[in-house]
């Protein structure tokens, strides 16, 4: 009787964990940036600029690329249902994807409810999907161009005495997850997410000997800075809201 009352205990324990691990899975979030994947059932090739949408939870904006153009416009959220309005874009002429971009802002406007489903955002006229979106991890539109280190904290040296010859620099490529960045000494390349943790995941670096104490400083605060503000013309890396980097857009005739 006693190997009857384990085996059911045993059983209970693990249906239990079962349901934890089904019970602690997290949705998604909405508040992000997201790449347009299918529209109106069809698989999106897109041949110019990848069309995308970044719902932002502060101010009830929406913006994004429709493929070619820049759009933006306000919505209205409560529970699952929303509602786009005042959807505008700007007006370059598009070489590619104009038929692309015309069905998607017509698409959003049709929208009335969202769900998600494995991870993937769907945007739905009544129960019909009619706009597919996976998370991009592509670096906010914002950080597009090459920034110069012009601050670091956790040396004793002086910035200067650190980089006395040439500052590191961080390069956001538009619309990609692709990060260049100069250390000071070497050249590496990494990737941009939009999870929670580091800002960055480093992937392969030159090797080339470096003198002085300035590209380990960068390496240690550039593999664990967790978020970013842009304010007034400087970018600023954090770790645990503390400041670690600051960087300084360069000019165009700087690069």
């Amino acid at each position: 009787m006693k190997k009857y009352l384990s085996l059911i205990a045993v059983i209970f324990i693990i249906a239990s964990c079962s349901s934890s691990k089904k019970t602690s899975q997290t949705t998604p979030d909405l508040f992000q940036k997201w790449n347009l994947r299918v529209l109106n059932g069809d698989s999106v090739l897109s041949f110019g600029k990848r069309p995308t949408i970044t719902f932002d939870e502060s101010s009830k904006k929406i913006f994004g690329v429709g493929g070619c153009n820049n759009f933006f416009g306000t919505f209205r959220k409560k529970g699952n249902k929303i509602s786009f309005s005042q959807i505008g874009s700007t007006r370059m002429a598009c070489l590619n994807n104009e038929q692309l971009e015309s069905k998607y802002f017509a698409a959003l406007e049709k929208v009335d409810n969202y769900e998600f489903e494995n991870d993937n955002l769907l945007l739905k006229d009544g129960n019909k999907t009619i706009a597919a979106f996976t998370v991009s991890n592509a670096a906010p539109d914002e950080l597009a161009g090459k920034w110069e280190l012009n601050y670091i904290t956790g040396r004793r040296i002086s910035f200067q005495g650190l980089y006395p010859d040439r500052k590191p620099t961080i390069t956001f490529k538009e619309n990609s997850d692709e990060v260049s960045v100069f250390t000071g000494c070497n050249a590496l390349t990494a990737e941009y997410t939009s999870k929670k943790g580091p800002l960055f995941d480093p992937g392969a670096m030159t090797l080339m000997s470096c003198p002085g104490e300035g590209e380990q400083a960068f390496l240690d605060q550039f593999k664990k800075v967790d978020r970013y503000t842009l304010k007034d013309g400087t970018l600023t890396f954090y770790y645990k809201d503390v400041p670690a980097m600051k960087f300084v857009k360069q000019k165009i005739q700087d690069l």
